[in-house]
């Protein structure tokens, strides 16, 4: 996958009742060399493990809640999904709301 706008990904919670302003939860950063979009702050909470025929394996699976109180919007994705998410994130106004 091959990003058509540079930058970063901004993935927020979106304006609700109990917050008035977006909610900055974590920032993405297509990445060239790696061919995948990957994560600014560098934290590698988002990994979890995989037995395949090849063996085990690690795939992102990235998870999001909202850190204001009462608010409780949350999300997890697949690695290939969440991709796709943050390219047309990108592609648009460069936020992926949760």
């Amino acid at each position: 996958m091959k990003s058509a706008v540079s930058g970063t990904v901004l993935v927020a919670c979106p304006p609700s009742g109990e917050h008035k302003l977006r909610v900055r939860l974590r920032r993405y950063e297509w990445s060239a060399a790696e061919d995948v979009y990957v994560r600014l702050d560098g934290l590698a909470d988002e990994v979890y493990l995989r037995k395949t025929g090849d063996g085990l394996q690690s795939y992102p699976r990235p998870k999001f809640k909202c850190p204001v109180a009462g608010c409780g919007r949350s999300a997890v994705y697949k690695h290939e999904n969440f991709q796709t998410l943050l390219q047309r994130a990108a592609e648009a106004d460069g936020v992926l709301y949760i």
